[in-house]
């Protein structure tokens, strides 16, 4: 599995990262969570479905929206295990999603693991 997963060594509280990703599911501007390269003024995007499930210690995180920007994904993917390891707290998102500031948020988790899975037209 070492070419699909992210492997991280550290324990993560499940159950806040789940109640953390409800958060970012409606419309919002994901300002905080996009690459500060992006210079498109538009970036408001609908995230329809979340979800975080955990089978053989592998745990997967899911997101189904109407569009994606550049590091969109990893950033909330930091964030959330930022949650989970206990150095943020679930409320912290919506926080940082109102801030609209890429610098109030976390470090980008890395692209390993990282799949499209589908694309609906």
């Amino acid at each position: 599995m070492r070419n699909y997963v992210y492997q991280y060594n550290r324990k993560l509280d499940i159950d806040k990262m789940k109640e953390a990703i409800k958060y970012f599911e409606g419309t919002h501007d994901f300002t905080s969570f996009v690459s500060s390269e992006d210079e498109r003024e538009n970036k408001v995007r609908t995230i329809l479905k979340t979800n975080i499930q955990e089978r053989n210690q592998i745990i997967e995180i899911s997101f189904q929206a109407d569009g994606f920007m550049k590091y969109q994904v990893r950033n909330m993917v930091g964030l959330l295990l930022s949650v989970g390891n206990g150095k943020k707290e679930v409320s912290d998102i919506e926080k940082i999603l109102k801030q609209k500031d890429r610098t109030k948020s976390v470090k980008t988790a890395p692209a390993e693991g990282l799949y499209l899975k589908k694309v609906w037209y």
